[in-house]
């Protein structure tokens, strides 16, 4: 795994931005700078950025009526 000097050097870690990617059901999350540098690749093995802003929908169930 390749580190960024700015990284290694300046000890920080608070200042990487992490993205979240996705293919189907799998989500991971990796470095923004990451993303940016290997979208090409990423893209080709089917991952996408991840939309974290859409809550997922839950089913809504109609009560069962029981004949008595």
């Amino acid at each position: 795994m390749v580190i960024d000097n700015n990284i290694t050097t300046s000890g920080k870690m608070d200042a990487i931005e992490m993205i979240k990617i996705k293919r189907g059901d799998k989500i991971i999350e990796r470095r923004k700078i990451d993303w940016e540098k290997n979208q090409a690749h990423f893209k080709m093995r089917g991952f996408s950025l991840a939309e974290e802003d859409k809550p997922k929908k839950q089913k809504v169930s109609k009560p069962k009526l029981v004949k008595v």
